[in-house]
């Protein structure tokens, strides 16, 4: 026995708020098709259903037919659809509004009139109704990156809900400027605002891509597989209609949590340059974490075209994103890769705090505003009818990089206003800067007044930075003191964690030590093995003996010291600190950062059999750092049939930076074979197309290289590089960007 029909009226209300239970078992066939077609059942969407459409509709049936055209490409009828059903009066007419509203190219004017049609509306229930269309107004004008319009949405939304609506709303207040709270206590939810027939069908898509998961990765590899399912089959019909239901639900609360799910079935599915950039922007919109590694390890597989869509389409220009943390990540990981436009609009549009401290939004703002400026030298100068105080964080922010090709008059401004503002940066800022403040002395003419005004202002921790950055700005008593304080610290650090204290392991001394000794060109019996003595430490942390480990190797490369000087840290000890979970492959990296620095005495170990097995290793770093010494060796003149093998086989890695690391052996090193090089050359060509940016790069670096091999490969890469999406890399094939990053 079916359940009676609920009113006309209820029916339409229960219709646009997206009350399902209540009109689920009705028979009436408008409200069957309506629903059906809002969850994107593939029967009501069909496009090759012969049911005839019917010259006199309902107004429910006609919304119906109106989406399917919409979904089906055919906006015009839809519109048309839409009208019509928007003449009718009170929530008949309604729901015709909020359909035209609903639309992709809906405009401020649509919005108006669902507003104004809601202000008229009378009688009972109508402050729920009005107060959930407001939801949905403020969804879609989110969606359209009208921010100003969506908070005017969520005001009135909030104004006219009670009970559990006003409770979620609260929560996400912050989403539109406004205060967020919560209600503490064990009050459950109501079906109206969990909406469990959407998050059910979001649900599925998750299980059904878990099970596909399990499925693949036992599935054998000579398996033949056929997916079927036409244009939905990359993220499935159930994502989708989750989606689309909790837009029109106006349920801007679950909007997220989707968004982020709809991300991972996309990019868990597809490596097309339009689903990569749909899956990025779908998880900067569902407010989810490390956005700048996602964009980074994804940067493969977009194009100019879609890096253009992703930032100014999807993110509308950061308009539609919850968080501008969230915009600003990802701008900086694709800073090189934006399109010009919004390059100068955002410089243009940016104003440049005077206060900030060092790890607020106002700091991400200046880093990736000086970043940009890469690309916009003329916005520069622009940028100097700042305020001192700003201009002199701005001038901590730039890259090295970027001074050499600055105007004296630039150069002058920002000296000018770092010590004008002496007294003003906040304490995280003084600091930073100073690989960028030096240069910009030495640019300016090396005055010894300017020098002292700005040794003046330099903190003792900061000396390794600046010599290693200039070292005739850092006078030697600085670099002998600041040495004495970091071997002083090692030793610190080995009594400390001997005794189970780990204070100190982020002062990295043993980095500080090396960019000494690197900027001096010296050899220091105490300093190394001070550096030996932690590295040959089973009790200090992973951290504290890699970094030794490393230093020591970067001394080796620049023969500031010799293998008897190391003796201690060349031979393999079990470690107990370590750095992941996997504690096999801390091991392991234990291991090779030993390997590695025995490689840089060259032929005195025969170190093949292991460089070649850790550059198979399952552990990314481990690979990255057996190739990078292959390649070392290789660059030094050590060739063999094996590092051969190797440096072919990194072309292979999954891995872009242990790609990367291969490089400069192809254009500046030994091979035993040429014609291993040749295929190698060929391998590098072949990827191109969806070669990440660090080994495209790479390959730019190389090719601008005057002292690189030459060969006839390099002039069709060389072409590649001058029209890559990424600036840098164009900036590299030019040759003017020898300085960027070495």
């Amino acid at each position: 026995m079916s359940r009676a029909e609920l009113p006309d009226e209820d029916i339409y209300r229960a219709c646009i708020t997206w009350n399902v239970p209540a009109v689920a078992d009705s028979e009436r066939e408008d409200v069957r098709l309506f629903l059906a077609a809002i969850r994107l059942n593939a029967g009501a969407l069909d496009p090759s259903r012969e049911e005839a459409v019917p010259a006199r509709m309902s107004p429910l049936r006609r919304a119906a037919e109106g989406l399917r055209s919409e979904l089906g490409g055919d906006e015009a009828t839809a519109k048309q659809h839409y009208k019509m059903v928007a003449r009718h009066a009170g929530v008949r007419g309604l729901l015709g509004l909020l359909m035209l509203a609903w639309m992709a190219d809906a405009t401020a004017a649509d919005f108006r009139r669902v507003e104004f049609r809601l202000n008229q509306l009378e009688g009972r229930g109508v402050r729920d109704l009005v107060a959930r269309c407001h939801c949905k107004l403020a969804t879609w004008a989110t969606d359209h990156g009208w921010l100003e319009v969506a908070t005017h949405h969520y005001d009135e939304a909030h104004r006219h809900a009670g009970g559990e609506l006003r409770r979620v709303l609260d929560g996400v207040g912050n989403w539109f400027g406004r205060t967020q709270s919560f209600t503490l206590g064990s009050r459950k939810d109501s079906d109206m605002t969990r909406f469990p027939w959407i998050m059910d069908r979001a649900d599925n898509a998750a299980r059904r891509e878990i099970d596909d998961q399990f499925k693949r990765s036992f599935r054998s590899p000579w398996t033949r597989t056929i997916t079927l399912g036409g244009a939905s089959a990359v993220e499935g019909v159930d994502i989708q209609s989750a989606e689309l239901q909790a837009s029109w639900a106006g349920a801007v609360w679950l909007m997220p949590a989707i968004h982020r799910l709809h991300a991972a079935l996309i990019l868990g599915n597809s490596r097309t340059p339009v689903d990569v950039a749909r899956g990025i922007g779908l998880w900067v919109r569902g407010g989810g974490s490390q956005i700048g590694n996602l964009i980074d390890s994804s940067e493969a597989y977009l194009t100019k075209e879609s890096v253009a869509d992703l930032l100014t389409v999807q993110l509308r220009g950061g308009r539609n994103v919850f968080g501008r943390e969230r915009w600003l990540e990802a701008c900086q990981t694709l800073w090189d890769e934006m399109p010009d436009e919004l390059v100068d609009s955002l410089l243009a549009n940016s104003r440049l705090p005077s206060i900030a401290t060092g790890y607020g939004l106002e700091a991400t703002e200046l880093y990736l505003h000086a970043a940009l400026l890469n690309r916009s030298p003329a916005m520069l100068e622009r940028s100097l009818d700042s305020d001192d105080a700003s201009i002199a964080l701005l001038a901590r922010c730039l890259s090295p990089s970027l001074v050499e090709a600055l105007p004296l008059r630039v150069i002058g401004r920002m000296l000018s206003a770092v010590v004008t503002t002496a007294s003003g940066p906040h304490e995280d800022w003084k600091s930073r800067g100073w690989s960028v403040l030096p240069r910009l002395w030495r640019a300016a003419g090396n005055e010894q007044d300017l020098r002292d005004r700005l040794l003046a202002l330099m903190p003792h921790g900061s000396v390794p930075e600046a010599a290693v950055s200039v070292p005739e700005f850092v006078p030697n008593s600085l670099i002998d003191s600041s040495l004495q304080a970091a071997i002083e610290r090692i030793y610190q650090d080995i009594a400390d964690a001997d005794r189970g204290r780990y204070a100190g392991h982020a002062s990295q001394p043993a980095w500080n030590v090396a960019r000494l000794l690197f900027a001096t060109e010296r050899h220091d019996s105490t300093a190394i093995a001070a550096l030996v003595e932690m590295a040959s430490s089973g009790r200090v942390l992973a951290e504290q003996r890699l970094a030794s480990l490393n230093a020591l190797r970067l001394l080796a490369e620049h023969g500031l010291l010799d293998a008897a000087d190391v003796e201690g840290a060349l031979s393999a000890r079990k470690i107990a600190s370590f750095m992941t979970d996997d504690l096999s492959a801390d091991q392991r990296l234990d291991d090779i950062s030993r390997i590695a620095l025995r490689a840089r005495f060259g032929p005195v170990f025969d170190l093949d059999a292991e460089l070649l097995a850790a550059s198979r290793d399952p552990d990314t770093r481990v690979r990255k750092l057996a190739v990078d010494s292959i390649s070392w060796l290789s660059r030094q003149a050590f060739a063999s049939a094996a590092r051969d093998a190797a440096l072919l086989g990194a072309l292979y890695d999954p891995h872009p930076r242990v790609q990367a690391a291969a490089l400069p052996a192809l254009w500046r090193g030994d091979f035993a074979s040429e014609s291993v090089r040749r295929v190698a050359h060929g391998r590098v060509e072949e990827l191109w197309p969806e070669a990440h940016r660090d080994l495209r790069l790479a390959v730019a670096r190389e090719i601008s290289r005057t002292d690189s091999v030459r060969g006839d490969q390099d002039a069709k890469l060389q072409e590649f590089a001058q029209v890559d999406r990424s600036w840098l890399v164009r900036e590299y094939a030019k040759g003017s960007g020898s300085a960027f990053g070495d």
